[in-house]
């Protein structure tokens, strides 16, 4: 094989193991005027379901728009790991932020995307128990808020409470993490539904549902005009959902 052709393959066998992690063999990412359309349209149907709290409809939609050609949109991936945390599910936003961090640097995905996962896998570190993994991604998160914030004209951007104190960041040992879970509220009655959890209520309309948080694992709830005041136990990452519908 001559040296023409050992270079052909070694160029190949590049642009192949780019196009296996989804990406195209660039300096940077593409604007988001180059995706396809359709896979555009998606996106946006998914920040849509996003922003309302329809997370399982986000992650489906974010999925489409990655097979219709989105995959190298570091975004997109983002968004699908801030969607497996806000619906309890840490070890899988954990492991969606591995992915990320794995197959994009600072050169393909910008400064922003870089701070936003290691900011996203430090809370779900931290849901999960890992004080330590989750101090070193906030120091990371931290480096490169440093660098974002050198760059704008702006200095006067508020800074995250959680860069600003150390008291709202995890400890750096796990005696400090509190465990939590999660409870999915879903109303498919065909009336509005007060749900309090914790003394907090959440009033849901026909149809809609929403996740909550619960620290400590162990929390209260009732139904306001059908469910009295109940105490249940989660165990740490998982969650329980509880309905309300017509008999």
């Amino acid at each position: 094989m001559n040296p023409t052709q050992l270079l052909g393959r070694l160029l190949l066998a590049t642009a192949s193991m780019f196009l296996l992690a989804g990406l195209e063999p660039a300096d940077a990412a593409p604007p988001f005027e180059s995706w396809p359309e359709k896979a555009k349209q998606l996106w946006k149907e998914g920040q849509g379901y996003q922003e309302r709290g329809y997370y399982r409809a986000a992650l489906a939609a974010y999925e489409d728009a990655i097979e219709e050609g989105m995959a190298g949109f570091p975004r997109i991936h983002l968004h699908k790991a801030q969607c497996w945390y806000a619906q309890g599910e840490y070890r899988r936003a954990e492991r969606q932020y591995d992915w990320f961090l794995a197959r994009f640097d600072s050169t393909y995905a910008c400064n922003e995307c870089m701070r936003l996962a290691y900011e996203g896998r430090a809370k779900a570190r931290a849901a999960l128990g890992d004080a330590t993994g989750a101090m070193a991604d906030y120091d990371t998160a931290l480096t490169l808020y440093k660098k974002e914030l050198a760059k704008r004209d702006d200095k006067n951007v508020t800074t995250p409470i959680y860069y600003q104190n150390p008291e709202y960041r995890p400890a750096r040992t796990t005696s400090r993490i509190i465990p939590s879970g999660w409870v999915e509220l879903v109303n498919t009655w065909e009336r509005p539904v007060t749900f309090r959890v914790n003394g907090t209520a959440y009033r849901l309309w026909p149809g809609e549902r929403q996740v909550v948080t619960v620290p400590g694992l162990r929390f209260t709830y009732e139904i306001d005009g059908i469910q009295p005041l109940s105490e249940r136990l989660l165990d740490a990452g998982q969650g329980r959902t509880i309905h309300v519908y017509r008999r």
